[in-house]
Formats: structure tokens, C-alpha cells, sequence
């Protein structure tokens, strides 16, 4: 070990890389009971608070520098101890004992001597992230979580995970950390998306064991959630915290939306390297092209635990249900017949005693899949069902020898946290318990992008309309140059929006459609941009009133051809 002497002749010895990787998950325990030992004398304000401010603030880095050793964030340490479950027992201890350190309450009078620890935690989480959450699934869902905890009105006030939360958001902005194929419109169950996570991971002990941890700490369920809903969420942070700021008021989780804000951009600038590049876009599991629509036909669990068959030439029966999302309802799965005749079919769905849909046919044993005799049948065009909202499903079967459900269900789950409850006879004349409909049929309620462009396109669609209803909602009020000033000064018009524009040309020109779709955006956009700068330049004298009324903000577009002699189609 190197011997140095300061200016005063006392020997200091410097620390190299072989110690630290020599060093014993007991020892790496021993910091971490100093670092809490620390904080909890930091936390009651001590007389030694510069020393204990040091202790908190080097044992961060000393947890921190070993972390990133035995766990680096590319490749494998050769050097370094091997993975084991002790030392994946110390790494989960050190990020409990940061995420205790962030969510600690904040007050006027603490607030400045902890602002050096927060920065050390914060760096300290940054640098350890990919340790803390070692798998892509981990590292998104420690975002979802905290997502789903705080709601936009928050912002006003502050909230305790803002700490833990821009941590996240500024390690994700990474990118080393893209986009893993969330599905865009459908949120995930993170049970489900752990057994069936395909990555081989280069720490499968840490895995394995953060995987555990984590399932523990959420066995009633976690929602991995969709790519949409968590630019949404972010998009609500960074709107609350503006009308604040136009209000005159101090955004007390300004930072939170800094790095809401650059976050987004980061995976925008990623989605527009993928749209120039498709081969990035494979790699990164993103969707690349698609020429048509085609919405993926899902389907809930079977209602019914048994079933009887035999019953009689003509069977009318209805399920009253709701569901707890939107969906698009497309059919319905029913039981069969057991005879080789032809049956003829009416399927209906019904809301206030009204038919909003219906469709009728028939089919042959031919048409029938599983053990169970089902055969789907289908309306020619889903129909919309809005969540909580009481329908009836209805279904009229005509033959012989029909089968039926018996000791139904009175809840069946889809995918995506689709949810559909069948009511008791006590609401209706329906009997939830039995009868001919053993699965609903359903897809998004939404029009997802189906590739990389145009996920692009939209994601820049949002961030548009948001900024038009912000003009429209200054200039109703009289457009005051101080609140277009706050406006153009804050972060969505200042870095997010500049960002997105100047990636959106070249992304646009990959695709036709996707060009229309941003000419549209410049229709929407263009009016309310020519209204906020003539409330900017009013007239101060009647001539000048008159030059302004004779002036017209003329809109534009640009329309170009490969060749002069043929028709440009836009």
C-alpha cells in the first residue's frame, strides 16, 4: 500500500482498487451500520454536525466505490469478489438505507445542512443504479412504483419520494438504460413480467435476489406500467408545475420536474436515432414497422369451473358485467353444441335496455377449438365499453343439444389488468353462476403506434397540445406579456419542446402517414401561435392600429416533389 506524507510530515496511506475488492461482506456491513448510525445522529441535529455530515457523506462513497467494483456497470470484475447472496444482502441494505435517507421529512430548519448529503445520495444511487435493479424490468418498475404513488397535485405542495424520485429519472435518462419493449397502451403484471422476462443477466445471484426482494415487498401485485401512461404522468408533473409558475408561485419540486423533463427528451432523442436507424431499433426491442393496423384479440379466463350439456333447442341468455378500463369489446368465447347440426347465432350488447351493437350467423362443430367446445363469435365492428358503466351481454342460440357453463365466476381477469365483473341475480333476472358465454373477447380501446416513427410522432403530438392549451388558456385571460414571458422561460418551452421539434422533420419524412400527422399538428399549433403574438404587438395609435389591421400573419407550408412533372401527394 502507497505511503505519502502530508506537509506536516504525518504518513497518510492511499487506498487502491485491491482493497477495496478485498474487502468481506462483514466490512461492507460495518459501513453501512455507520452510515445508519450516522444518519440517525444527523437527523437529530447534533453539536458535532460538520463530523457527522462527514461520516454520512463518506460512507456513501465508500459503499458506492465497492458497489460499482464487485458489481461494474459493464463487464464483469474478474478481480472482484464473485456475486454471491451475501453480497446481494448488502447491496439491497444499502439502497433501503438510501431510499430512508430520501424520503426523511424536510423542514426549513434542515434543509441546508442536509442539501450535501442529498447530493451524495443522490450520486451515490446514480452510480449503484444498475446494482439496486438489475434487470430492465427492475430498473422501469422502480419508476412505475413511485409514478403511482404521487398524484400532479403534489407538485404544489411537495411530496416525500421527490428525492427518490428525480434519482431515478436522472439514472433512466442514462443511455445505457433505452427503451425494453414496454407495450405502449397496455400496462403489465410485474409478476408476469418477471417469469417471463427472456434477458440472461450478468449478475444472476444479485438478480435473483433483488427479483425476490422486490415480489416480497409487492405480493399483492405490481403494475409494470404502459410507456403511455408514464409520459402522461410525467407530462401532468411538468403541467402542475407550470401553472404554478404562471400563477407566480414557487414550484417546490422544481428539480423533480427538470429531470421529468429531461427524461423525456432522452427517450425521445433515442426513439429518433431508432427512426433513422432501424437497426437500433431491433436491438432495442422496439417496433419497426408495420403496414396496417392490427389490434392483438385478447381474451379473459373461462367463467365457468363445469358445464352441462343437453339443454333445449333455444337458449336466451344474458350477462350483466362491467369492466374496469376501456376496452373494445369483440365477441364473445361460447360453449357448443354436441351435435354435427348447423346453429344459428345473435349476439348482442345491450346498455340501458338499449342494443348499442349486434351481430348474428351461425356455425358447425368445425368452428369449434379446446377441450372445452368453444367457438368465438364476433361483431363485425369492436365496440367501445367504458369502465364502471353496467352492460348486457346477450346471447341467442338456436339448435339442439346445446352446452352450458355452470358454477361461474362472478370476476374474470384479462391481460393488462382487464377486469370484468358479472353481476348477481339480485340486479337482474341474469344468472351469473351459469349459462352459454364463457369468455369476452376484447382489445385496446386505443390506437396505439405500431412502430418506431410513429410512437415518435406521437410522443411530439403530446407535448404540442399541451403547449397549445397553455397559449389558449393565457390568451383567454388576456395574454399579459409577463405570462407569455413565464411561459417561454420555463422548461417545456425552453429545453423539452426545442428537443422535439428539432428531431420531428426528419423522423416525419421516414413515413407518408406520419407526415400528415405533423402537418396537422402545425394546423392545430399555427393559429394559436399567430393569436399570442398579435396580443404581443398591439397598436399604441390609430395609425398604428390601422398597419396592424391591414397585416396578416400568413401560414405556410412547404411542399416538395422528387420530380417537377409529377403530382406531389401529401
Amino acid at each position: 500500500m502507497p505511503e505519502f506524507e502530508q506537509e506536516s510530515g504525518v504518513p497518510i496511506q492511499l487506498l487502491d482498487k485491491t482493497f477495496s475488492s478485498n474487502v468481506t461482506p462483514k466490512g461492507l456491513q460495518a459501513v453501512q451500520s455507520i452510515l445508519e448510525w450516522g444518519w440517525d445522529q444527523l437527523s437529530r441535529e447534533p453539536d458535532d454536525l460538520e463530523q457527522m455530515r462527514m461520516v454520512v457523506k463518506c460512507s456513501l462513497g465508500i459503499l458506492s466505490s465497492h458497489i460499482k467494483e464487485v458489481y461494474p456497470a459493464k463487464g464483469i470484475n474478474r478481480k472482484a469478489p464473485p456475486d454471491s447472496p451475501e453480497l446481494a444482502e448488502s447491496v439491497f441494505k444499502t439502497l433501503w438505507l438510501i431510499k430512508r435517507i430520501f424520503s426523511s421529512p424536510k423542514s426549513p430548519e434542515n434543509l441546508e445542512h442536509l442539501e450535501e448529503i442529498m447530493k451524495e445520495c443522490k450520486e451515490t444511487f446514480t452510480n449503484c443504479f444498475h446494482a439496486f435493479y438489475p434487470s430492465a424490468i427492475l430498473k422501469w418498475f422502480a419508476l412505475c412504483h413511485l409514478l403511482q404513488s404521487i398524484d400532479p397535485s403534489d407538485i404544489i405542495v411537495g411530496f416525500p419520494g421527490d428525492n427518490l424520485l428525480s434519482a431515478v429519472l436522472e439514472a433512466l435518462s442514462s443511455p445505457a438504460y433505452g427503451y425494453i419493449g414496454l407495450n405502449y397502451d397496455t400496462s403489465l403484471n410485474l409478476a408476469a413480467a418477471l417469469h417471463n422476462s427472456p434477458d440472461a443477466e450478468r449478475f444472476p445471484i444479485l438478480t435473483e435476489y433483488m427479483h425476490h426482494k422486490t415480489m416480497e415487498e409487492f405480493s399483492s401485485g405490481g403494475e409494470l406500467m404502459s410507456f403511455s401512461a408514464i409520459s402522461s404522468k410525467l407530462l401532468s408533473l411538468i403541467s402542475a408545475s407550470l401553472r404554478l409558475e404562471l400563477a407566480g408561485e414557487t414550484v417546490p419540486t422544481a428539480n423533480v420536474v427538470k429531470k421529468a423533463g429531461e427524461f423525456l427528451v432522452s427517450r425521445f432523442n433515442e426513439l429518433a436515432l431508432c427512426s433513422a436507424y432501424p437497426g437500433i431499433a431491433v436491438l432495442s426491442g422496439l417496433p419497426v414497422m408495420s403496414s396496417k393496423r392490427k389490434d392483438k384479440l385478447l381474451e379473459t379466463s373461462t367463467r365457468f369451473s363445469s358445464r352441462e350439456a343437453g339443454h333445449p333447442s333455444l337458449v336466451v341468455s344474458d350477462a350483466v358485467f362491467s369492466v374496469n378500463k376501456p376496452v373494445l369489446i369483440n365477441g364473445f368465447g361460447v360453449f357448443g353444441g354436441s351435435s354435427e347440426d348447423v346453429y344459428k347465432y345473435k349476439i348482442s350488447i345491450l346498455k340501458d335496455g338499449s342494443t348499442i351493437a349486434s351481430s348474428e350467423g351461425s356455425f358447425t362443430s368445425k368452428d369449434y377449438y379446446g377441450e372445452n367446445s368453444l367457438v368465438n363469435l364476433i361483431f363485425p365492428d369492436p365496440v367501445k365499453l367504458e369502465p364502471e358503466v353496467i352492460y348486457t351481454a346477450r346471447v341467442d342460440l338456436e339448435g339442439t343439444n346445446f352446452t352450458v357453463g355452470t358454477e361461474g365466476q362472478s370476476t374474470v381477469m384479462g391481460q393488462g389488468g382487464v377486469v370484468f365483473n358479472i353481476y348477481s341475480p339480485g340486479l337482474t333476472e341474469s344468472d351469473p353462476e351459469s349459462g352459454p358465454i364463457a369468455k369476452f373477447l376484447y382489445s385496446s380501446s386505443t390506437s396505439s403506434p405500431q412502430n418506431v416513427v410513429q410512437l415518435s410522432v406521437h410522443m411530439a403530438s403530446m407535448f404540442l397540445d399541451l403547449t397549445v392549451r397553455f397559449l389558449e388558456r393565457i390568451i383567454g385571460a388576456g395574454a399579459t406579456p409577463d405570462a407569455l414571458d413565464a411561459l417561454s422561460s420555463s422548461f417545456l418551452m425552453s429545453n423539452l419542446l426545442p428537443n422535439i421539434l428539432a428531431q420531428l422533420g426528419p423522423i416525419a419524412a421516414q413515413q407518408p402517414k406520419s407526415a400528415i400527422e405533423v402537418l396537422e399538428m402545425v394546423r392545430r399549433t399555427l393559429p394559436v401561435i399567430a393569436a399570442a403574438t398579435k396580443s404581443l404587438h398591439k397598436p399604441d395609435s390609430e395609425d398604428d392600429k390601422n398597419g396592424y389591421l391591414d397585416a396578416k400573419l400568413m401560414h405556410y407550408a412547404n411542399v416538395e416533389t422528387d420530380h417537377p412533372y409529377k403530382q406531389a401527394n401529401v
